[in-house]
């Protein structure tokens, strides 16, 4: 056959006089012999009546073959995840054949069926394989659930967690059950398998939120959740439009502040611990975090030894005054960063402005500036020898630029800090024997420029530092009954001693939630120490916490 077509017809005939017999008569025409010609091999697709089954259903799949085959049985099928009876040819269509599916009741599962090669022919031609497209999901146990609550927002909300033990979907008509709250919008998925959803609660009024999940809410494509699930209440305290006072209870509570300019009391330290902490979501400028209740007989602050205000993304850090010489003195320090990327771009470089103790540095005092051990007039970095000796008996502030400016040379890997978080360390050498001497990172509204440089270009950091650098063994002053020094650093806690309250505040990327750590010597009496338990306390805010927390009076603490 010369044809490509499935099925075509042929012929084979003798022609008239083309052929003679022994007296040379000519002969004729033979009659035409037709034959069928059939040159492709049969082939089959396969489909399901439904998509997913669970324990107890069955499906009725479809064999259609693009010819009339013969040989084709259920010996010829293969399948996986169920069983199947004797295929049945329609008796409408001869090119058609069916079977009842039944899965088979174990572990979750996508059943396959297929049809094996050379297991039909058609005109003498074996049949090509065939295979149900997409398989047949089985689903044979009901999806659990969990729902534990996953954060909180700025605008209010409670933002629970709801996981299946597979992909499943919400059920429509069906709906959560709340207490002391709303749904605020649609469940979105969280990750994507399909497994997990975020829903957002606005609680209503001061008391516990609980939300339920009924009986049939979320499906895997056949079955429903077959038992409720709930959540442990949640503590919620709610301010309203006005100027609010809102006092902290024992145990993990959610506290939205309301419209700002409200006072958030503590008067126990058990109210929010490490292991149990409040969260204040919506922190504000104007509110105020009233630590007062706790400081039982003090009664005045005092000057700290070593105050950080800026609790920023520029710190001061491991301030050493030393005496190297009984008419010498050496002051070094740690420049740092909270990270090596600043709003998720990396950091190539920054700009810090120094503030110097004015008291102390006279003409001629600051014999030397180093960083990183290389001389201030080296030009890796702007010189600032130049900038911090004044005329004689000046009390004009003095500051200095630092640079350490984009490390063309670096591979694009390196980062800018170790990882301490160290940038730079700045020693200075002063011509005078000094017991303490203050720097600091000068602010914007004093003048001072900290800049960030990073790969999208340059930020202005607003800080505000001053930290005392003191002789070992020397203090700022004497420890006096009811006077209560407060140190706020981003560092660690540190050591608590003799009548101080320390915190620290550890800021995230984006700088709008963080967490707050104090600790505190409840004893205001002179002379001897007792430590509280340390207070942890979530902050979330909808804009920057550092300048919050940088704001005066945001800490009332006597």
């Amino acid at each position: 056959p010369t044809s490509t077509t499935s099925v075509t017809t042929g012929s084979i005939l003798v022609k008239a006089s083309s052929y003679t017999d022994a007296a040379g008569n000519t002969g004729a025409a033979s009659t035409s012999l037709d034959l069928k010609v059939n040159t492709t091999n049969p082939t089959v697709a396969v489909t399901s009546s439904a998509s997913a089954l669970k324990a107890g259903d069955t499906s009725v799949l479809t064999f259609t073959f693009s010819d009339a085959v013969t040989g084709f049985d259920k010996s010829d099928v293969t399948v996986t995840g169920g069983s199947i009876t004797d295929p049945v040819r329609s008796p409408t269509d001869s090119k058609v054949y069916t079977a009842t599916f039944t899965p088979t009741t174990s572990t979750l599962k996508t059943a396959a069926v297929s049809v094996a090669v050379d297991s039909y022919e058609f005109d003498g031609l074996k049949g090509l394989a065939g295979t149900l497209s997409g398989g047949l999901k089985i689903n044979v146990t009901v999806p659990t659930l969990t729902i534990a609550l996953d954060s909180a927002t700025a605008t209010g909300n409670l933002v629970y967690k709801i996981t299946g033990s597979e992909s499943i979907t919400k059920a429509s008509g069906v709906d959560f059950s709340i207490t002391n709250g709303t749904v605020d919008g649609t469940p979105t998925p969280s990750g994507t398998d399909g497994t997990s959803y975020l829903l957002s609660i606005k609680p209503t009024a001061t008391g516990d939120v609980g939300v339920s999940i009924p009986v049939g809410m979320f499906t895997n494509g056949a079955l429903t959740n077959t038992v409720s699930y709930s959540t442990t209440n949640s503590k919620v305290v709610l301010g309203t439009a006005n100027a609010d006072t809102l006092t902290s209870s024992v145990g993990p509570e959610y506290i939205f502040p309301g419209a700002g300019n409200d006072i958030l009391k503590l008067t126990a330290t058990n109210q929010s611990t490490v292991a149990a902490p409040d969260t204040i979501a919506g922190l504000a400028l104007g509110d105020v975090l009233d630590l007062s209740g706790l400081l039982m007989g003090y009664t005045a602050m005092k000057a700290a030894d070593a105050v950080d205000t800026g609790f920023g993304f520029v710190e001061l850090k491991n301030l050493v005054l030393t005496n190297p010489t009984s008419t010498t003195t050496k002051v070094t320090f740690d420049v740092t960063l909270d990270d090596s990327k600043y709003l998720n771009n990396k950091i190539t470089g920054i700009v810090v402005d120094l503030d110097y103790d004015t008291s102390k540095v006279v003409s001629g005092s600051v014999s030397s500036v180093t960083i990183d051990g290389a001389s201030g007039s080296d030009p890796t970095y702007s010189p600032i020898v130049k900038n911090i000796a004044p005329l004689s008996g000046s009390t004009a502030v003095i500051t200095g630029q630092i640079a350490a400016p984009v490390d063309t040379a670096a591979p694009s890997t390196a980062l800018l800090i170790d990882s301490t978080g160290k940038a730079l360390t700045v020693t200075l050498n002063l011509s005078s024997a000094e017991t303490s001497f203050k720097v600091g990172l000068e602010s914007v509204a004093s003048g001072g420029k900290t800049v960030v440089n990073t790969s999208a270009g340059s930020n202005n950091v607003d800080v505000g530092i001053t930290k005392t650098a003191r002789l070992a063994g020397s203090s700022s002053s004497s420890v006096t009954t009811g006077q209560l020094e407060l140190i706020q650093d981003t560092t660690t806690l540190g050591t608590v001693t003799d009548n101080q309250l320390r915190t620290v505040t550890t800021l995230s990327a984006d700088g709008k939630s963080g967490v707050l750590k104090f600790q505190y010597d409840t004893n205001a009496a002179a002379g001897t120490t007792t430590l509280s338990d340390v207070v942890a306390i979530n902050l979330i805010s909808a804009t920057s916490l550092a300048d919050i927390l940088n704001a005066t009076n945001t800490f009332k603490v006597i």
